[in-house]
């Protein structure tokens, strides 16, 4: 069965844009807010970053069954899942408290995400005209981060009550899931034949020999972006920001990255993505190294945040583009998988060995850590050949 046995739909796409909105909004939101509620309650950093990890331990785990589940459910389906999961998640937030409760669900909230945003995003990808996928994928990454953006902003809305932000997420969740509802039925299968594209297999071992380094900026993204939701608001409170300002400059990074996503991603058309990404990650990790320099006066962190945001808050959609230049089209569904793998592994990582720096080793080695990451993709670049500059040997000599 092909996996372009949908159409492509516009109306539909923007159903995708909706959703992975409501998405981002709702991780953007959960992340700061239990951290900083956890370190008010005087936990450790270190504990307070396992329980941050725990929403990408699930959304690890979910990756274990997603393609048996969208083989047999299909998209829709599978999206419908994911959407229930969450809603029921943030419901039982709104009525329990403390660590393990807040993990327990942080890890079901990772699942419900992880399913639902992959099936758009494959859903995306399987039925896209080729000539506009770059664009497309953008626009999706955008979308996320707008929401990503938008939810740490949910801290300053709890002053009007613990219940408040909750039931605005509850509510978009429960939009989000009458427009799924609405959605056509589609179906996938990871399994899909290759016949008329190349003899490679089409199997998650191929798609990772041709598309590691392409994959690795997930990784990255996933280490940034819950270190800085995660781990910085505990970094803020120890250095005295007040928790709105403290939002305010997560936000910041955020923004950076949407203001600047559109521009980067026809930037790389002009010089090539892994060109681009070089520029990137090591301009990013000066900028990551510096935030310690700065301490605790807000207009410096304001600036060097946000453009830091701008510069490496692209990677991941970055880092699909140059997973698509590289892979063949009928090893882009597994190929996303693997990128989701990555993202969660990274996001995992990242609020762990942050907080456990910054208890054992000091606050400004967060910062440290976050650069020196960076700056080893870089050193990763030119260590690796890209597999995509020559496919068609690869594809002649066939990878096993």
């Amino acid at each position: 069965m092909s996996i372009r046995i949908n159409e492509w739909s516009s109306t539909r796409f923007y159903s995708f844009l909706f959703l992975v909105t409501i998405f981002g909004i709702t991780q953007g939101f959960l992340v700061p807010v239990i951290s900083t509620m956890l370190e008010q309650m005087h936990l450790s950093p270190s504990v307070n970053g396992i329980s941050a990890a725990m929403l990408y331990v699930g959304m690890l785990f979910s990756m274990m069954f997603y393609s048996k589940l969208i083989s047999r459910w299909g998209y829709r389906n599978t999206i419908i899942l994911g959407i229930v999961i969450l809603l029921a998640s943030m419901i039982l937030f709104s009525f329990t408290k403390g660590i393990w409760w807040w993990s327990i669900l942080r890890f079901f909230v990772g699942i419900g995400s992880n399913i639902a945003l992959l099936s758009c995003q494959v859903w995306v990808i399987a039925t896209v005209d080729p000539a506009h996928k770059g664009k497309r994928l953008s626009q999706f990454g955008l979308m996320y981060g707008l929401g990503f953006g938008l939810g740490p902003l949910g801290m300053n809305i709890l002053s009007f009550g613990y219940f408040v932000p909750f039931v605005i997420i509850i509510s978009l969740l429960v939009i989000g899931l009458i427009i799924s509802l609405r959605l056509t039925k589609g179906h996938a299968d990871f399994a899909a034949s290759n016949k008329g594209q190349t003899s490679l297999p089409t199997s998650y071992k191929t798609a990772y020999k041709l598309g590691f380094l392409a994959m690795i900026p997930m990784l990255l993204y996933g280490i940034l972006e819950v270190a800085l939701s995660g781990n910085f608001p505990v970094y803020g409170l120890k250095l005295g920001l007040t928790q709105g300002e403290i939002s305010l400059l997560i936000t910041t990074f955020i923004w950076g990255s949407l203001i600047f996503q559109m521009p980067l991603g026809m930037l790389g058309d002009k010089i090539g993505r892994r060109n681009l990404l070089r520029i990137l990650c090591s301009l990013g990790g000066l900028g990551m190294i510096l935030v310690p320099l700065v301490g605790n006066h807000f207009i410096g962190l304001f600036l060097i945040l946000g453009l830091s945001g701008g510069l490496v808050g692209s990677l991941f959609s970055l880092g699909l583009a140059y997973m698509d230049d590289i892979l063949p089209a009928h090893l882009l569904p597994k190929g996303s998988a693997l990128c989701s793998i990555h993202y969660s592994l990274g996001s995992i990582i990242g609020p762990y060995l942050g907080g456990s720096l910054m208890q054992y080793m000091g606050i400004n080695t967060l910062f440290y850590f976050l650069g020196s990451t960076l700056v080893g993709f870089v050193i990763l670049t030119f260590l690796f050949r890209s597999y995509g500059v020559a496919r068609e040997r690869v594809i002649e000599t066939q990878i096993s």
